[in-house]
C-alpha cells in the first residue's frame, strides 16, 4: 500500500512539473498598459498549426475572432487572428467556437522564447486576463479609458 501512495505522489509531482503555472493574473490596469491589443469578439474558427521548436514540431492553435469592440490596438480587419498554445501544459487559452470573449493580446514574432523569428502575430494565454465575456470587465476597461482620456 505504501508503494501505491509513493507512486501516486511521484506521478502527480511529475505531472505538476510540466503543468502551466501562472504567478498572479494581472490587474486590469497592468494588463491595459502591457497588452498590444484588447478587444471583445466572438470566436468563429479554430485551426491547429505546426511550428518548429528546437528539433521538433509543436502544435499551436490559431483562432479567428470576429471583432465586436476594440479597446486598444489598431483595427486592421473585422476578423482577428490570435495564436495560443494547445492548452495541455503550455498555458494556451482554450477558446470555444461561437463564444464571446474579452481578449488581451500581445504582439509576438516567436512562438517560443528562443524559437525562430516569424512574421508578427497576436498571442494570448491563461496567464493574461483573457476570459469569457464579462460585462464587469468591459465596464472596468471603459472606465480606465475614460480616466486616461481625462488625464490627456
Amino acid at each position: 500500500m505504501r508503494t501505491i501512495y509513493l507512486a501516486t505522489f511521484l506521478l502527480l509531482s511529475i505531472a505538476k512539473s510540466f503543468a502551466c503555472s501562472c504567478d498572479v493574473i494581472p490587474t486590469v490596469e497592468n494588463s491595459f498598459e502591457n497588452a498590444d491589443a484588447i478587444f471583445v469578439g466572438t470566436v468563429i474558427s479554430k485551426k491547429n498549426i505546426s511550428v518548429k521548436y528546437e528539433s521538433r514540431n509543436v502544435i499551436q492553435i490559431e483562432y479567428k475572432i470576429r471583432l465586436i469592440k476594440l479597446f486598444k490596438g489598431k483595427k486592421i480587419s473585422e476578423i482577428i487572428s490570435i495564436t495560443t498554445g494547445d492548452g495541455r501544459h503550455d498555458c494556451g487559452f482554450m477558446f470555444e467556437i461561437n463564444k464571446k470573449y474579452i481578449v488581451y493580446a500581445y504582439n509576438r514574432n516567436q512562438y517560443f522564447d528562443g524559437g525562430e523569428i516569424v512574421k508578427p502575430f497576436l498571442s494570448t494565454n491563461v496567464c493574461q486576463r483573457t476570459a469569457i465575456y464579462n460585462l464587469e470587465e468591459e465596464k472596468g476597461l471603459d472606465q480606465l479609458i475614460r480616466k486616461k482620456v481625462k488625464k490627456a
